[in-house]
């Protein structure tokens, strides 16, 4: 749960311009979705509203998703196995959590085959140690990994080893995918300098204003142009289509922005308001391996290790 601080701004004046959205996404990919807060005083278990985002990255490639002082999260992306040419995605079938504990740093890596987990190269069936809490529960495919992230609080990941159906787009068959799905169940305690394709959304400054895209004189109130400010970098304001749904279809107002890379819309023709919705490009967020810090706008203080 995040603790940004969002304000509504319903006051803005109309955007001249042509917004269209398309869901060009297949099940599987990677689809981003990050909690913000829409009032600052918001209470624990109060309706928390989202931003809907796609990466859909390279396949054999490593990107990071979560970059802070003393916690690194990387995802392996592949391209989906299937029988058929006409389906090109891909999933995340590795994560890997460089973590430090109370006296070193330790390398989590989950496979999808079987959501195996290691530590340090070894196999773990679920333990406690270092400050750290890793549990694999076998029957139902999913890891639960809290750190400490030098804080009082700890940070808590889930790692979901899942399967599911895509559909042919020229056939309309379905075929069988397995995927990874990553969730911060609880991320108080990630900082406001925090980055990668998922950390620099947490905590940090957002604000939801109306946007309205004109075409022969219509109006659309669902529209709203969402700005981010980033305490290491320029603000970014990109246009958003809200729904009542996330990606998972749970029943959460999202905001749907960007292109298939968190880019900007091709849809929008004002270049204001349609920054990237990720700072910079998603290649800036790729690693060398699966536990590599290294990349444009990491965070993660190698020294503590």
């Amino acid at each position: 749960v995040p603790r940004a601080t969002v304000t509504i701004d319903d006051t803005s004046e109309p955007e001249c311009g042509l917004t269209f959205f398309v869901n060009d996404t297949l099940t599987g990919d990677p689809l981003l979705t990050v909690p913000i807060w829409t009032n600052p005083t918001v209470e624990l278990g109060d309706p928390v509203e989202s931003l809907c985002y796609e990466v859909h990255g390279e396949d054999g490639s490593y990107f990071n998703l979560i970059s802070d002082e003393c916690t690194s999260v990387n995802a392996y992306y592949q391209e989906a196995v299937t029988p058929s040419p006409n389906i090109d995605l891909n999933v995340v079938t590795q994560i890997g959590v460089m973590a430090r504990g109370e006296t070193a740093c330790w390398n989590i890596q989950v496979d999808l085959d079987g959501c195996n987990t290691t530590i340090n190269g070894g196999l773990s069936l679920g333990t406690d140690f270092d400050g750290i809490s890793v549990k694999r529960y076998a029957t139902s495919s999913r890891v639960r990994i809290s750190v400490p992230n030098c804080g009082d609080t700890m940070l808590v990941m889930w790692v979901f080893c899942r399967a599911g159906q895509v559909e042919d787009p020229v056939t309309w068959d379905y075929f069988d995918i397995r995927f990874i799905r990553f969730v911060v169940m609880r991320g108080l305690n990630l900082n406001e300098q925090s980055h990668g394709l998922i950390g620099q959304f947490w905590n940090v400054p957002v604000t939801v204003s109306s946007y309205t895209g004109l075409f022969g004189g219509a109006e659309r109130s669902d529209d709203y142009v969402i700005t981010v400010d980033h305490p290491q970098s320029d603000p970014r304001s990109f246009v958003g289509l809200k729904y009542s749904v996330t990606w998972e279809f749970e029943k959460r107002v999202c905001y749907y922005v960007g292109n298939t890379q968190a880019g900007e819309l091709s849809e929008v023709s004002d270049p204001n308001p349609n920054d990237s919705v990720i700072e910079g490009d998603y290649t800036d967020y790729k690693v060398d391996s699966l536990f590599a810090t290294d990349f444009k706008f990491s965070h993660f203080d190698g020294n503590r290790c």
